[in-house]
Formats: C-alpha cells, structure tokens, sequence
C-alpha cells in the first residue's frame, strides 16, 4: 500500500494478498510492517502490524522519528472507511500505537510531512477537498488544515524532511 521512511530505513505496510488468479476481488487485507535497512542489501524484515487490516488507500508520512498511518479502507472482516492514525517510532521495532482520528473516514488520502506536522488531503469514496493536519511529536486528533482548489480521490503526496540539517537553522555557522 506504500511507504515512508527516515534516514535509516524504509517502512512499508498494509496491502493485500490477491487469491488464485480469477478471482479477483478475491483478496485478505494485511496488518504486515515489513522494513528494510537502506543503506543495505537484503530482504525486507518483519517490524510489526498494523492495528487494522488496511487493504489501501492509507495515508502515510514520517519525520525523522516518527511514521504515521492514516485512514484507508478495511475489506475484511467487513469493508469500511477507516478514520484511524496511529504511529511507529521508526528506530524500534513494534505495532502501531493509535494516535488519534482524522475528521472524515475515507481512503486513497494523500500523507506528508514537515519535521514537525503531518498534513493529510483529499481522498474519497467521493472525491473531496479537505486537507487536514496533526503535530507529529504529540498525539490527538486531526485538525482542519484548510481545502485543496479542487475535489480529488486517490491522490498521493511527498515530502522531503530527511534532508533537513543544522545548516539550515538561522545562526548556525559551518565549520
């Protein structure tokens, strides 16, 4: 279903497992955190789960620090918008721990993020236009961010937190 990341490594979770061919939609959803070491070669190592099976459609960002997961859509047990966020601490392994809700269930909402806020937008099962927000080292709620220009489903969104150093602080002086 996708990713993040931090510096060190590269967390993908949720999807789903598609039965024998033919049969699709015939599919399981996964609660699966798999990681891998990016600076390495190797196969993906198990992290955790999820608290819900969440088939797609999740929005999802991190700082450096921090990995968040929000909404999507559950297929089983019974299919349903999720309106859950929950986090990792990416440095240690484990489930996720719930951090709060965004303001309407829904999946295929775009994540990304500052060092220090989550910002989640748009999404469906009918397109719309929320954007909405969290701050990253707490936990709570989403709060309302403001709108997109237009309606949008499936829409996906990037950031680039990890490239943050201390040069970029006013004062800080370079050796």
């Amino acid at each position: 279903d996708g990713g993040l990341s931090s510096p060190t490594r590269g967390i993908f979770a949720g999807g789903a497992t598609y039965g024998p061919p033919g049969n699709y939609p015939s599919y399981l959803d996964t609660q699966v955190i798999d990681y891998v070491t990016i600076a390495s070669r190797g196969n993906a190592i198990q992290f955790g789960n999820l608290l819900h099976n969440t088939g797609w459609g999740m929005g999802k960002c991190s700082n450096s620090t921090r990995g968040l997961f929000a909404s999507g859509y559950n297929n089983s047990p019974a299919a349903a918008y999720q309106s859950q966020i929950s986090y990792i601490t990416i440095a240690t392994l484990g489930d996720t721990t719930d951090f709060g809700d965004v303001m309407v269930a829904r999946s295929y909402i775009a994540g990304m993020a500052s060092p220090t806020r989550a910002v989640f937008a748009g999404g469906g099962p009918g397109p719309i236009n929320l954007i909405e927000y969290v701050t990253i080292s707490s936990l709570g709620d989403a709060k309302d961010f403001g709108d997109m220009t237009s309606v949008k489903n499936q829409v996906q969104g990037t950031s680039d937190v990890h490239g943050f150093v201390e040069a970029n602080l006013p004062g800080f002086m370079s050796h």
